[in-house]
């Protein structure tokens, strides 16, 4: 890594420090005094106009401000609590009428294609009772009016290989 060469190491952090004291000095000399000097001027204003209030004119001043900063409290409490309600009744507005025009039907197109599967699922139940229940049990319901011992031999063959499985 060529930052941490040998060579240029030692320059590098010559010419850091060397920077580095230099922003300091600037900032002792130069800056932090005029700085001081500044807070100073303001801390001397500000002590000179707070001896002119008397005490009737702070206690004033301070409920003054204390019901401005309640009064825009309880604006503010009142503007949010009344636009979550418009939002909140748009909302429900929006989304009875979008269900009533463009979902309807959807809604009938949806419960048609539930009421289709659930007859289809009828169906492949009948088709699997079939394939299960024995001959002889077709024969009885009347679902199978052939019936003989090579169906029974079948049948029983298929359930007793589907059980060793």
């Amino acid at each position: 890594m060529p930052q941490l060469d040998k060579v240029t190491f030692l320059t590098q952090f010559f010419w850091l420090c060397i920077f580095y004291f230099g922003f300091y000095l600037l900032l002792v000399k130069h800056f932090l005094p005029r700085m001081a000097r500044l807070l100073k001027l303001r801390q001397a204003k500000m002590s000179l106009s707070q001896e002119g209030f008397g005490l009737q004119e702070k206690s004033d001043l301070q409920k003054t401000g204390d019901s401005l900063l309640l009064h825009g409290a309880k604006s503010s409490r009142n503007f949010f609590t009344a636009s979550l309600q418009n939002t909140s009744d748009w909302m429900t507005s929006t989304i009875q009428q979008t269900n009533r025009g463009h979902f309807q039907s959807l809604h009938q197109a949806y419960i048609l294609s539930l009421s289709n599967m659930g007859t289809l699922q009828n169906s492949i139940q009948m088709l699997h009772a079939k394939a299960v229940l024995s001959p002889r049990a077709h024969a009885t319901a009347g679902a199978s009016p052939q019936s003989g011992p090579a169906k029974e031999s079948f049948y029983n063959e298929t359930v007793v290989d589907f059980l060793k499985a």
